[in-house]
């Protein structure tokens, strides 16, 4: 099983890896946000990202390659983070530092990306949320009606269709 992990940073799930930086001898550099996944069509049983989608210019460009590198049949999995967690509009964490190359363009809530992912063709979509390891947050986010304000990411997983 093959799976690619773009904007990898220092991750180690997956068998092949891009990002812009070079953390490991087996990354390759590649600006997804400008150049095109440098494998051939459906080379991929999983494609994955986490952490990346927020600092995407164009994130459909990117989702369109991922699709097609993404064999048919096969899973391309996001995980970015949640619009609609609270610390977000106090902290304004991602309100400052835009000459951060690290920067992020833009918060998505879960239909966000769910309509990203429709409308690059996926299908059985799946939204599902993430607790992250941060204990108090994991706490928070099982609380009836507020919980969702804490829950800081969200994971979108489709399937390319056959």
């Amino acid at each position: 099983m093959r799976i690619l992990n773009i904007g990898c940073g220092q991750q180690t799930y997956g068998t092949d890896f891009i990002d812009i930086i070079k953390y490991r001898p087996e990354i390759k550099i590649c600006n997804v946000s400008k150049n095109k996944l440098p494998y051939k069509d459906d080379t991929f049983d999983v494609v994955y990202s986490r952490s990346l989608f927020e600092h995407l210019i164009n994130p459909n460009q990117v989702l369109k390659e991922m699709v097609r590198v993404t064999k048919r049949g096969c899973k391309v999995i996001v995980i970015t983070d949640n619009a609609s967690f609270i610390g977000f509009a106090f902290l304004k964490t991602h309100l400052k530092n835009f000459q951060d190359p690290s920067r992020h363009y833009s918060l998505f809530t879960k239909l966000h990306v769910r309509n990203h992912f429709e409308i690059v063709g996926l299908n059985d979509i799946k939204v599902e949320d993430v607790y992250d390891s941060w204990a108090i947050l994991k706490i928070l986010s099982h609380i009836p009606i507020i919980g969702r304000l804490f829950r800081l990411r969200f994971k979108v997983e489709g399937t390319k269709g056959i």
